[in-house]
């Protein structure tokens, strides 16, 4: 069986799903980053290129979005012959991602207009949902004890769709609502399997995450794992608006617009058990569409088929992109107590950057030049802290 390396940045909920992933058909050999930001980057890198070179690894996965030591510079030097960058919340992310996919082979990214923007781009990609392991999220013999439920953080608009709907008599069950939820797979698999209905809601709350520009913040209706992990387990999900659950589901996936429809929805499939059955049927079919061991496996295929074609061209990355990473790179390393790797970081930084005349990076020298003492201080008191 092929080994996959895959680049974590943590080892949790995130890791665990892409490794049930994966799977299907490679042997997983997994590096978490958050384990080891003891060592410098140089050493880091060097670390994951012996473990392809004496495993023979030929394929990697990188966790995408949001900042971590995961970027274009990172990955172009790993060598591996098949990058593929798994991205989930590319929405408020695309600017940075794009980016940092130009390192990587093939995107896999887990909304379908994501998937869109990167081929429009001219980058081989595709549409991977997350959570659509029958492994993971799975029917239990268990009745439906629960009319209506929710599983997810508090947050955004969720509360007055909440409150509204308890003020009009529909209570819903709520799991790590308002504590830390509780990610055990069977656990999670059994809270659906007993509700009739779950719910989902698409709306994000103002983002305002773009680092090559500032922007005005803005909520986003955004495609979340939550509808396909529901029909896995033979739940109804009943879902706010968003434009790529009508791109994956149409009119299979019951959608509301405001609180009003969502109330009346409710009421409409309480009430009706062969409408809610014949529904329910038809939306856990389509969600088995998407399942991993043929909808995944099969693109799995098409990669490992794939010839792909290096090229030597070194891509120029913006000011905003450099500065944005190299400064997360030093945040990660000031939260820790090893002042050794932060002043060795700061040495191979200033070195390189000097050595390949990239004047217009000196702002960001003299910026971390001048935060020096404080992250030493910072790191010393880390150091004994602990």
């Amino acid at each position: 069986m092929e080994k996959i390396i895959i680049i974590n940045k943590t080892n949790g909920f995130y890791s665990e799903v892409l490794n049930y992933k994966f799977k299907i058909e490679f042997e997983v050999i997994n590096f978490y980053l958050n384990e080891n930001l003891e060592k410098s980057e140089k050493n880091i890198i060097k670390e994951i290129n012996d473990l392809i070179n004496n495993y023979k690894i030929n394929y990697l996965v990188a966790e995408g979005d949001y900042l971590s030591l995961i970027n274009y510079g990172f990955i172009s030097k790993i060598n591996c012959n098949k990058k593929i960058l798994f991205l989930t919340d590319d929405y408020d992310m695309h600017e940075v991602n794009f980016i940092s996919a130009k390192a990587f082979d093939f995107i896999f990214t887990a909304c379908p207009i994501s998937n869109y923007r990167y081929l429009e781009k001219g980058f081989d990609s595709y549409f991977v949902p997350l959570e659509s392991n029958k492994n993971l999220f799975k029917k239990t013999d268990e009745n439906k004890r629960y009319d209506i439920s929710f599983f997810g953080a508090k947050k955004s608009t969720r509360e007055e769709y909440l409150k509204y709907l308890n003020e009009n008599d529909i209570n819903v069950n709520l799991m790590g609502y308002n504590n830390p939820p509780d990610y055990n797979w069977d656990n999670l698999s059994r809270f659906i399997s007993q509700s009739k209905i779950v719910l989902n809601f698409s709306n994000t709350g103002n983002k305002n995450k773009f680092y090559s520009h500032l922007t005005i913040p803005h909520n986003f209706f955004s495609f979340k794992g939550r509808p396909i992990m529901v029909g896995l387990c033979d739940t109804l999900c009943l879902s706010e608006f968003s434009p790529a659950n009508q791109i994956l589901f149409d009119q299979d996936l019951p959608t509301f617009n405001n609180k009003e429809e969502l109330l009346k929805m409710c009421k409409f499939f309480l009430n009706d058990e062969s409408q809610y059955i014949k529904k329910k049927d038809i939306f856990v079919k389509k969600c088995f569409e998407y399942e991993d061991h043929d909808y995944f496996r099969n693109i799995l295929q098409i990669i490992i088929k794939k010839k792909v074609h290096k090229n030597n061209i070194t891509n120029s990355m913006p000011y905003w992109y450099i500065r944005v990473f190299f400064n997360q790179k030093i945040r990660n390393i000031s939260k820790r107590s090893n002042l050794l790797v932060y002043i060795k970081e700061m040495y191979e930084a200033l070195l390189l950057n000097l050595n390949k005349n990239k004047l217009f990076q000196l702002p960001i020298i003299l910026e971390n030049l001048i935060k020096f003492p404080f992250i030493i201080i910072k790191i010393l008191i880390n150091k004994l802290k602990r």
